[in-house]
């Protein structure tokens, strides 16, 4: 009979580390399809940003190329 408890305690122990370990994959999985969306998300947000950042930077060149040119244009005339 004590052998049969030993047994039994031993598969009761084997299940429960089983249990124990499969939750832990299971977190594993959590953690990387989370860390995969996050990672899919910042992507797109970066994209818009650098491409906002394109937009704001070409604006104000062509700004700045306006003002330069109008300034020499200033420049020839008054000599």
């Amino acid at each position: 009979m004590s052998q049969n408890l030993k047994m039994w305690e031993l598969t009761q122990k084997f299940n429960n580390i089983r249990i124990a370990e499969g939750s832990q994959i299971t977190k594993g999985d959590g953690f990387c399809r989370n860390y995969c969306v996050l990672l899919k998300i910042s992507k797109k947000l970066l994209s818009k940003f650098f491409k906002v950042l394109g937009q704001v930077l070409n604006h104000f060149q062509e700004e700045d190329l306006e003002l330069i040119t109008s300034k020499l244009h200033h420049l020839k005339i008054s000599q």
